[in-house]
């Protein structure tokens, strides 16, 4: 897996792999010396995105039976009317 930091003195990314986090590295650009992290919010990610997935499932799942639920509900008061008049 290969993560993303930014030199914390000129700013622009570094990036390396899983079996470089925790060593010392330098930066390219201004030659400063950075120890290499690990990904604080790595599950975050999968985290928010398995939330969004629950939210848009069950809002659409509300929306469509409320839709529904009033079409049926309209199509009954229709028949009762319908019936009442006959």
């Amino acid at each position: 897996m290969y993560y993303r930091m930014s030199c914390p003195r000129c700013r622009r990314r570094i990036e390396y792999t899983d079996i470089q986090v925790g060593h010392q590295a330098h930066c390219k650009n201004c030659n400063y010396e950075v120890i290499l992290r690990g990904s604080v919010f790595g599950f975050a990610m999968y985290f928010v995105w398995a939330a969004a997935l629950v939210f848009v499932a069950y809002g659409s799942l509300r929306i469509y039976r409320m839709v529904h639920q009033t079409r049926f509900t309209s199509n009954a008061v229709q028949t009762n009317v319908m019936d009442r008049q006959a």
